[in-house]
């Protein structure tokens, strides 16, 4: 091949690749669901959403869970790993405002943003991490009343004295939502 074929034959690569940016995902924010938030879902494997990352936009990193997180203008946005140290994506950890529910709810928003549009939610206490959390229903995704996929609002409060009762049917403590503070962060799992 003459050295001006192969300038064309590079030129025409170049053209196809640049055409083809679905490659890299300039964003990968986007909405919350109980599948996930924005391009990062339960289930995809790490290399096919790693692969796609502009890096001319994010930074990738490993968390210190065995997965990822990745950062924009220096910001950790959304961190995730596996369950089963498969290499897919089994938990997904919102830490961003630029991800939100369909209904309007993210990261930093008020809990009096959080009672306007669910006035009947109830805030549940984590034993294990010893943090408050709220899940609504229309987030949750249950195979036969059991949890199969979980969507939960962690919130950050400097109240110390809230009022817990056993709610005997979920087997964990609650509270109404009457309390001062915002959501810190969204954590979507698969239960099995």
């Amino acid at each position: 091949m003459t050295p001006r074929y192969q300038i064309i034959f590079v030129s025409l690569l170049l053209i196809v690749n640049l055409g083809c940016s679905d490659k890299n995902l300039k964003k990968i924010e986007g909405q919350i669901d109980a599948q996930g938030a924005g391009e990062i879902r339960l289930g995809k494997a790490y290399s096919e959403v790693l692969s796609k990352i502009d890096e001319t936009v994010y930074e990738v990193s490993p968390n210190d869970k065995n997965g990822f997180q990745i950062k924009k203008d220096r910001k950790i946005i959304i961190s995730f790993w596996s369950k089963n140290q498969d290499s897919t994506i089994g938990f997904v950890k919102v830490l961003s405002d630029s991800y939100q529910t369909e209904k309007g709810l993210k990261v930093g928003d008020s809990i009096d943003k959080v009672r306007t549009i669910y006035p009947e939610l109830k805030l549940v206490f984590d034993e294990m991490d010893s943090e408050y959390y709220f899940a609504p229903e229309d987030l949750q995704v249950y195979d036969k009343d059991k949890p199969e996929i979980l969507c939960l609002f962690y919130v950050d409060t400097k109240e110390k004295n809230i009022d817990f009762e056993m709610n005997e049917k979920t087997n964990r403590f609650e509270s109404s939502m009457d309390i001062q503070g915002i959501i810190k962060h969204v954590l979507i799992y698969k239960w099995k």
